[in-house]
């Protein structure tokens, strides 16, 4: 009922024994109405976004915000809980849900806990013939159950964000390896052209360039990374060196 409740555009509450102005003091009768004092009808006042009063002649008397702060005289709830929209239970300890039913009335004695299941986001089924302590105890192992699911949820949230960030920055530090890697073999591949143009002429050509390849190697497998030349893709000095036999 609570999450129906809370997908309501607007609920409209009809309170016959409030009587419209200036014949009595409204406010003093609207404290004082028997809806405040229903236990089904706390989840009727806080899980919708918009609950409009009206008396017995349909005269509107307001909303739950515009009449926070006189709700919160009858009833202690506070009112930042009426005047927020959607409510975050969260927001507000077991403690204090549990005092905003207190002095509220059901026909069926169980009713009182049944009343308060959506208040605090737990399921159970209703054992009508039970009594209210044994339906309290329920409550409370229900409660202590969702505590602890969600406890567990939140720690494998943050150990599953905590991966993800671990993850990030090694994404990071290989993505960084990999550019200076990149870079490198841009800058190695000029200097090839340029060897090649330079000392492949002369005696010895193939010898010079053969050195500097492995000095590029060796500067590549720090890198832990493999590049393409011409055609041919250079991981080790046994490669280069079959290259040039």
């Amino acid at each position: 009922m609570f999450s129906w409740y809370q997908h309501s555009t607007r609920c409209y509450v009809y309170l016959s024994d409030v009587t419209a102005p200036p014949r009595t003091p409204w406010k003093a009768a609207f404290q004082k109405s028997k809806w405040f004092t229903r236990g089904w009808t706390l989840q009727e006042l806080l899980a919708p976004s918009s609950v409009e009063f009206f008396t017995v002649d349909g005269d509107r008397l307001g909303d739950k915000r515009t009449l926070s702060q006189v709700i919160h005289q009858a009833t202690a709830i506070p009112s930042r809980a009426l005047e927020t929209s959607p409510l975050r239970l969260s927001n507000f300890s077991i403690e204090e849900r549990m005092s905003w039913a207190a002095g509220r009335e059901t026909k069926r004695e169980e009713d009182a806990i049944y009343s308060l299941l959506g208040l605090f986001d737990v399921h159970m089924p209703p054992i009508y013939g039970e009594g209210k302590a044994n339906a309290f105890d329920r409550l409370e192992l229900e409660m202590q159950r969702k505590l602890a699911l969600d406890s567990s949820r939140k720690r494998t949230a943050e150990e599953a964000f905590e991966t993800t960030l671990q993850e990030g920055s090694n994404s990071k530090l290989k993505q960084s390896a990999s550019d200076r890697a990149q870079e490198h073999s841009v800058a190695m591949q000029d200097w090839w052209a340029e060897a090649m143009a330079r000392n492949m002429g002369t005696p010895r050509g193939y010898a010079k360039v053969a050195v500097l390849l492995l000095r590029w190697a060796d500067e590549l497998d720090d890198l832990r990374t493999s590049v393409e030349v011409s055609g041919f893709r250079f991981k080790s000095n046994s490669v280069f060196l079959s290259s040039l036999a």
